[in-house]
């Protein structure tokens, strides 16, 4: 890793503040005052913060001209193919039992070929629903360039003018060798114990975007209260995560920077692994479980809505993203 910067943070506000490196930072800052930037092109260099500038008029959206058109001649919008496939795949894992604890989450990055190692290229001109049978991956790792671009991006939709609010936590999580493995997350400022889950995998749907820089994998998975285990317990990793999460509406996106490191027999082995992802997941499953029930009784529901509009953000996301080569 290279030297990482420090800089005063008494520069005025009348422009976005200066960068100071993670680590620098107080402990007893507020985990609610920063934002993601970046001036680095090393990936392998911690993500630095920044706050919020005042919203203004630059990220406006022109009005739309009302036309009185019909959707269709049957008077209504036929339901997408896209969305109709990822509400089909939601639906089996949506249970009034078990909605607390399931969590749907949408990650962006880069499906690749495992033969070429390359992006994966299919013949298509827009996006598609990809049935994988192993012949491609998911590198959900961003780079720190396209990680800094999305929080300016984001950082443009918080403020009085928008609904969109913004949180910066710092919470570490350690993975036990148990069976099933336990994940403890505390927050680094206070060693406050926030959660003890086990999280198991379910299911991946993957969505191919040619026309964007990146592809979409949407998970669906269990996190199940668990026991905290024993100070014997033997330690499989440690995450180390620094989050500035986009709250709006259902949605809550993700920026986050991981810093790793695995254990063996209780010492830690090899090099720290810094990776940067961004992610979106729906706030209350309960609530989609809702509008599931809803359908299921032909009443008016908005189970597809909800759909949409998680793809939505996924999809400008990725449209506004940068090259995944650009470091």
């Amino acid at each position: 890793m290279g030297d990482e910067e420090s800089i005063s943070r008494k520069r005025p506000r009348t422009s976005s503040p200066s960068l100071s490196e993670l680590e620098d930072e107080d402990s007893t800052r507020s985990s609610e005052d920063n934002s993601i930037s970046s001036k680095t092109t090393n990936p392998n260099m911690s993500t630095t913060y920044s706050k919020p500038l005042p919203s203004s008029s630059q990220h406006s959206i022109p009005p739309s001209r009302s036309v009185k058109l019909s959707p269709s001649i049957f008077l209504k919008p036929p339901e997408s193919d896209i969305t109709s496939v990822v509400a089909h795949f939601l639906w089996k894992y949506l249970d009034r039992s078990n909605a607390a604890h399931i969590e749907i989450e949408g990650k962006l990055g880069v499906l690749v070929d495992k033969r070429s190692g390359q992006r994966i290229r299919l013949p298509v001109q827009s996006e598609v629903v990809v049935v994988n049978d192993g012949f491609c991956g998911f590198d959900s790792n961003m780079t720190r360039a396209q990680h800094a671009n999305f929080n300016r991006v984001l950082n443009g939709i918080v403020g009085p003018a928008f609904t969109t609010t913004y949180k910066h936590t710092r919470e570490l999580d350690t993975t036990y060798r148990t069976n099933p493995p336990v994940r403890l997350t505390t927050a680094q400022n206070s060693n406050e114990v926030l959660a003890v889950i086990t999280k198991k995998r379910l299911a991946d749907l993957e969505i191919h975007l040619p026309n964007s820089p990146l592809d979409v994998r949407i998970s669906v998975s269990t996190e199940m209260p668990a026991l905290r285990p024993s100070k014997c317990a033997p330690v499989k990793s440690q995450r180390s995560k620094d989050r500035l999460s986009y709250t709006h509406e259902a949605f809550k996106v993700d920026l986050t920077q991981v810093k790793q490191v695995s254990f063996n027999d209780g010492v830690p082995s090899g090099t720290e692994v810094i990776t940067h992802e961004v992610e979106i997941e729906f706030l209350n499953t309960s609530v989609l479980v809702d509008e599931k029930e809803r359908r299921q009784r032909d009443e008016p529901n908005a189970y597809t809505q909800y759909i949409d509009a998680f793809l939505n953000n996924l999809r400008y996301l990725s449209r506004k993203s940068i090259p995944h080569h650009v470091l």
